[in-house]
């Protein structure tokens, strides 16, 4: 049997891939350069999941979500890919626990903040270790003060996209960019636009995003909205033992583990307050100060 499918079907448990997948997929592994748009829910973490199982190293996975790593590294465990991931929000046993599965070799992805790429003796570690792939994945990086956009220009093989949904609160205008050198770009305009949108959205765009310091302002509303739910967790972390724990966060959310999520998250629901449930997270995002406010009082009383 093929040993792509093989591995699709007995580890990650499907008998078909999705539409795109497969392309993205045979690229990584015969070294070719490739281009996907793919949607939410569409499989992209298994583009490079799958390939890293085949590649003979490691694979690196940058990601500011500390909290969505953490996730997805127990996820993968569970269905038995060694995998790890180091972070600052990690206690030092587990550092030291990481870095020795990576250099004994027993360790297939390694999921990595990017703040370590900052520090000399993270940067021997990679150094010592044989990388086949790194992943960057720049998902709320708007919130973070790394991100790979300023160097995407020396390569010919980055391209980064970005929306402007979650830093400026705009979902509704479906805006963004694509980032990377002028090769890449030139031959993206040749083919087709990475982003199509309607020419309203285009020119609410251009109009919101030409007002001088706006992109500031809006992340910064974004991002204390964000402070204050994240305080107001944690307080009620303290009083009820369901929340194990509250996840430091740089993005427009705050991730928690918490028992019994499933049942929180349809009490939640039935509240008409719309969450992310994962198995045993919740991943709940920022508001107005008084939808932060409801959603506090909710799981006060869920919780009670």
């Amino acid at each position: 049997m093929d040993l792509r499918y093989q591995i699709l079907n007995e580890t990650f448990g499907y008998d078909s891939f999705r539409p795109g997948q497969l392309p993205l997929i045979n690229a990584i592994l015969s070294g070719r350069d490739a281009f996907g748009v793919l949607p939410t829910g569409a499989g992209k973490s298994l583009c490079y999941q799958l390939p890293a199982l085949l590649l003979p190293g490691i694979t690196l996975v940058l990601s500011p979500l500390i909290s969505l790593m953490d996730d997805q590294v127990s996820a993968l465990r569970r269905i038995g890919i060694p995998a790890c991931c180091i972070h600052s929000a990690m206690s030092m046993q587990d550092y030291r626990t990481a870095v020795r599965l990576l250099r004994e070799g027993r360790c297939k992805l390694v999921y990595v903040s990017p703040e370590r790429l900052q520090r000399p003796d993270f940067l021997s570690l990679l150094h010592s270790l044989p990388l086949s792939l790194v992943v960057v994945d720049e998902a709320y990086m708007d919130f973070w003060d790394q991100s790979v956009l300023d160097v995407a220009a020396e390569y010919d093989n980055v391209i980064v996209l970005k929306t402007c949904s979650k830093a400026l609160g705009c979902a509704a205008m479906r805006i963004g960019f694509a980032v990377a050198n002028r090769r890449i770009t030139d031959a993206l305009r040749a083919v087709k636009s990475p982003y199509n949108t309607d020419s309203f959205s285009q020119e609410l765009g251009a109009a919101l995003l030409s007002v001088p310091g706006i992109t500031e302002k809006l992340s910064g509303l974004m991002v204390r909205s964000r402070e204050r739910l994240y305080d107001g967790i944690c307080s009620l972390a303290k009083r009820k033992d369901d929340i194990i724990k509250v996840y430091p966060s740089c993005t427009n959310f705050v991730f928690i583990k918490i028992r019994d999520s499933r049942r929180v998250f349809e009490a939640l629901l039935a509240r008409s307050i719309a969450v992310r449930c994962f198995d045993g997270y919740l991943r709940i995002t920022a508001g107005t100060d008084a939808e932060n406010a409801a959603v506090l009082s909710a799981l006060e009383k869920i919780l009670e």
